[in-house]
């Protein structure tokens, strides 16, 4: 198995909170259905109606706290160490060969530090 999974690194974790909301806000405010229903049917329909809530327009990408679990169930995030260890999880998950899909508009600083310090052999 190789599931992509949306990353969100930066040397400070309020930067990568704010990539990763953006990650699950933008999914479930701008990708129809599909997320929404896919996420609530395995039992995150409050936090799905949380994130839902806190972002009337598809311009806002706010996770509430109530619904920051999703964080951790949908993408990588955070400092560089905590991150590692969440990519761990996927492994022990029974993935094969995750694969770290990049945030769009992004600095390409920003996107060469999460492969630099996702890089196997840091």
């Amino acid at each position: 198995m190789c599931p992509a999974v949306p990353t969100a690194i930066a040397a400070d974790h309020a930067t990568a909170r704010e990539i990763a909301s953006w990650w699950v806000a933008f999914y479930l405010t701008s990708m129809g259905s599909l997320y929404r229903r896919s996420l609530s049917e395995r039992g995150y329909r409050d936090q799905v109606e949380a994130v839902l809530a806190g972002n009337p327009t598809h311009d806002t990408t706010d996770v509430p706290p109530e619904a920051l679990v999703l964080l951790d169930e949908l993408t990588v995030w955070g400092t560089p160490d905590t991150a590692r260890d969440q990519l761990q999880h996927w492994y022990t998950a029974g993935a094969e060969m995750p694969i770290l899909t990049l945030p769009p508009h992004r600095t390409i600083a920003e996107l060469d530090y999460m492969l630099e310090t996702m890089s196997p052999h840091v």
